[in-house]
């Protein structure tokens, strides 16, 4: 074979081969750019995954705090709603208890995004405003009934919290930018 035959059939691979080397600064960016998101990517997965994982965790300590605060607003007014009887003292400091637990419970929780630091900010200041009522509560029909209703006024915020977590926890994009 003749050198002419050899290169006619290495023609395409050579062609290749040139355009190659001609564009080796402009192949060496694409691929350093690829290798810097890919980098970019998997770190933003790994941030996320550590988030929600701690996220969750204090999701777990915020419900146990909710359910003793749940139990304990269940007792006081477990004889009271059915009698017409005002709380004790003893009930409204129990309450008062768990209302302390669960505002710091909260306060000191992970708050990934804004949204979930405003829904907790506005669910703290709900217990705030029950703890104040529950601090000045007098035995009698009108100091339970505004324990009761600063026990109503929590539950709307307390609704928007969880909304907002469970938001956190299942959106891709919320937590994408939450990532940054």
């Amino acid at each position: 074979m003749d050198t002419f035959t050899i290169m006619n059939r290495l023609g395409p691979f050579w062609a290749i081969a040139r355009f190659i080397w001609a564009f080796k600064g402009l192949i060496s960016i694409v691929l350093l750019a690829g290798t810097f998101l890919g980098y970019m990517t998997s770190e933003m997965i790994e941030h996320r995954r550590t988030m929600v994982k701690n996220f969750n965790a204090t999701l777990s300590e915020i419900g146990a705090a909710e359910a003793t605060f749940r139990n304990a607003g269940e007792l006081a007014f477990k004889g009271p709603s059915r009698t017409g009887d005002s709380i004790t003292t003893k009930q409204a400091q129990s309450l008062e208890q768990a209302v302390r637990a669960l505002r710091s419970k909260l306060i000191e929780g992970l708050t990934p995004n804004r949204t979930i630091e405003n829904a907790r900010d506005a669910y703290v200041r709900s217990l705030t405003d029950l703890q104040g009522r529950l601090n000045l509560f007098a035995p009698g029909a009108e100091g339970t009934e505004r324990v009761l209703e600063g026990l109503i006024l929590v539950q709307p915020a307390a609704d928007a919290y969880h909304e907002s977590a469970t938001t956190f926890q299942t959106s891709v994009w919320t937590s994408f930018w939450s990532a940054f």
